[in-house]
C-alpha cells in the first residue's frame, strides 16, 4: 500500500517446503527446487508466494511477510537436511522470477515489486501453523514497533482455513482474512484429509496449541543443533532486543510455556490487546 502512514495490516505467507537457487541446487547436488515438501506440490508452493505478492502488490495490505523456519534440519530423509529457512526460499523464490516479485532498494531493505512502500519481512522462527501466524504477527511488531492494528491474512492452501481460523480467533486477533491458494489433486486432499480433520479437532480443544499433540511435532522441528532451550533463548532474545519491545519478552516466556499442558484453560498474553 503506498502511504506516508505507520504499516498497519499485513498479510502473511506460509511456508510449507524450502525452495533451492540453482547455485544451492548445485552446490547440494540436489535436483530439486522445492526440498522437504510432497511430491507433485511444488506448483502449489509456487503459487502460494505468488498470490501472496499480488495481493500485497494489490494495496489491500501494508506489508508481506515470509513466514517459515529452519524446518527440516532434523529431517528423516537425509537429503532433505538442509540449514536455509523456508521464509528464505520463498524470498529467493520471487527474486529467482523474470521480474522478480520482490526487490531490494537503496535502503537494503527487500519490498513487493512496483509498489513503493511494501515491505517483505522474514520470519524464520516458526515450526507449525500457529507460530506461523503468532511469529507473523510478532515480526510485524518488531520492525515497525507496534502490533498489526488492522488486518491479518493468510495465504496457505484453502483447507487450512479452519485451521487458521481457530489460531486468529485464539489469538484475539482484531481483523483476519484467509486467502486460499492452489487447488491440490486429489492425491493431495485424499492425503490431507484424515490428518486436518484430526489436526482442527485438537484445535477446537486446544487453540492456543499448548498440549503434547502440537509440541510434539515442534520439537522434532526445532531448527537448531545448540539444543530447545537455546532456540527459545535466541528467539526471545530477537524478538526483545528493542526497549520499545520489552513487553514481548513476557509474551515469548509465557509462549514458552505453551510446550506443556497448560494450568488453567486461557491466558490474557495476546500483545495486540487493548
Amino acid at each position: 500500500m503506498e502511504t506516508s502512514t505507520a504499516p498497519k495490516s499485513l498479510i502473511a505467507c506460509m511456508g510449507h517446503a524450502i525452495y533451492q537457487t540453482r547455485a544451492e541446487s548445485a552446490q547440494r547436488g540436489d535436483k530439486r527446487e522445492w526440498v522437504g515438501g510432497f511430491k507433485g506440490e511444488d506448483g502449489l508452493y509456487f503459487q502460494h508466494v505468488k498470490d501472496a505478492a499480488d495481493l500485497a502488490r494489490s494495496g489491500k495490505y501494508d506489508c508481506l511477510v515470509l513466514s517459515g523456519g529452519r524446518t527440516r534440519m532434523k529431517s528423516v530423509k537425509a537429503e532433505d537436511r538442509i540449514d536455509k529457512s523456508e521464509a528464505q526460499g520463498m524470498l529467493d523464490l520471487g527474486l529467482d522470477q523474470k521480474p522478480p516479485w520482490f526487490v531490494m532498494r537503496s535502503d537494503d531493505l527487500y519490498y513487493v515489486e512496483r509498489t513503493e512502500a511494501t515491505r517483505v519481512l522474514l520470519e524464520e522462527s516458526a515450526r507449525d501453523s500457529f507460530e506461523n501466524l503468532l511469529f507473523s504477527t510478532l515480526r510485524f511488531h518488531k520492525e515497525f514497533g507496534v502490533p498489526p492494528t488492522g488486518v491479518v491474512g493468510v495465504v496457505s492452501f484453502q483447507f487450512k482455513l479452519l485451521r487458521y481460523s481457530i489460531a486468529a480467533t485464539a489469538l484475539e486477533l482484531r481483523d483476519f482474512a484467509f486467502h486460499g491458494s492452489g487447488d491440490p489433486e486429489f492425491a493431495t486432499i485424499k492425503r490431507c484429509g484424515k490428518e486436518e480433520a484430526e489436526y482442527d479437532q485438537e484445535a477446537l480443544k486446544d487453540p492456543l496449541h499448548r498440549g503434547v499433540a502440537f509440541s510434539t511435532k515442534r520439537l522434532k522441528r526445532t531448527p537448531t543443533d545448540k539444543g530447545y532451550e537455546q532456540y527459545w533463548s535466541d528467539l526471545t532474545a530477537y524478538y526483545s532486543n528493542n526497549s520499545s519491545l520489552g513487553v514481548v519478552k513476557q509474551y515469548l516466556d509465557e509462549i514458552r510455556a505453551l510446550e506443556s499442558p497448560p494450568s488453567e484453560p486461557d491466558a490474557p498474553w495476546a500483545p495486540w490487546r487493548d
